[in-house]
């Protein structure tokens, strides 16, 4: 396959496989999302709570109809920097915005979070799934910030710390696909 940054899957819950980042061939795409080579789509958290990181080009003016979904519920639509009810909170990064959510399990299996930059195109659309059935408790304390949003080290590029996947994330997330570059 070439030329091809995204590749959507019709099915209960929307399923993209973004290309990551560094190698997308068409940078200048506005209705896309921006997939690191750090992120990991498919997470199996140490705890009942995990964070989930979205990231696509746009201003908090072109964005009001991005919205974000836990099991087909809806966590949140449009964009702001505020605390607006029902808004997706953002922050901006350049000509970027970024959402982060910190969410939590509603049951003891596999869920999926996804967003879309806009509900009447299903294909721009990224989702987490969240393998929690080997989660614990969420601390008394809570869970530390590190383990809801990694840090990357600068000189390395490791993530810390490692997330791992069972065999349940392993099955869902998409057989390895090579893009042509």
């Amino acid at each position: 396959m070439t030329n091809v940054d995204s590749i959507y899957i019709n099915s209960k819950y929307p399923v993209t496989i973004h290309r990551i980042e560094q190698y997308v061939k068409n940078k200048e795409a506005k209705d896309r999302f921006i997939v690191d080579k750090d992120m990991t789509l498919s997470k199996c958290p140490k705890y009942r709570q995990t964070g989930l990181t979205w990231k696509f080009p746009g201003s908090l003016a072109t964005r009001s109809k991005f919205e974000c979904f836990q099991e087909g519920n809806q966590l949140c639509k449009g964009v702001t920097t505020g605390n607006e009810t029902g808004k997706c909170v953002v922050t901006m990064e350049g000509n970027n915005l970024i959402h982060r959510r910190v969410v939590n399990a509603s049951n003891n299996g596999v869920e999926f979070f996804y967003c879309y930059l806009d509900k009447a195109t299903p294909q721009r659309a990224l989702t987490y799934n969240v393998d929690w059935r080997n989660s614990s408790a969420i601390p008394r304390k809570g869970v530390p910030p590190e383990l809801l949003f990694p840090v990357i080290q600068p000189k390395t590029g490791i993530v810390s710390p490692p997330t791992a996947k069972t065999s349940a994330a392993q099955h869902l997330t998409a057989p390895e696909i090579s893009f042509e570059e």
